[in-house]
């Protein structure tokens, strides 16, 4: 089921007045992709978050929406970024298994950011320790 499951990042943060024609915005531009089975635009005091999950109704497309829709162009502010549900469950994962214990340039990683965005972005290659079951 995750399979059929994509996080769009860096989506515009707009009240819920607009919230509507983000919807619309995205279903068109996602739809293209293969048939949407649910949008979940998640808001919280008043405005959305910035990152959307989507469902499609076969894993082609939510395949194809990944190889496809990542890097789009929305506007000159918001290039968005398109990643599997299961490949943010996955570094989750890892996370909670690590502990970074120093960081260095050049790394790509996925971070949430205060409000709660998700990032894809160059932060830092980390000097990673594995944590033993009794840390």
């Amino acid at each position: 089921m995750f399979n059929q499951v994509v996080i769009v990042d860096n989506l515009p943060v707009v009240e819920m007045k607009r919230f509507q024609k983000l919807q619309k915005v995205t279903t068109t531009i996602f739809s293209k992709h293969g048939e949407i089975k649910d949008i979940n635009i998640p808001s919280t005091d008043g405005k959305t978050l910035g990152f959307a999950f989507i469902e499609y109704d076969t894993a082609e497309g939510a395949e194809t929406a990944v190889k496809q829709g990542d890097r789009h162009r929305l506007d000159k502010s918001h290039t968005l970024r398109v990643n599997f549900y299961q490949d943010y469950e996955k570094m989750l994962n890892v996370c909670r298994a690590f502990l970074v214990t120093t960081a260095h340039p050049l790394c790509i990683c996925s971070v949430a950011s205060r409000r709660g965005r998700l990032r894809s972005s160059v932060v830092g290659v980390f000097s990673l320790r594995r944590l033993s079951p009794s840390a």
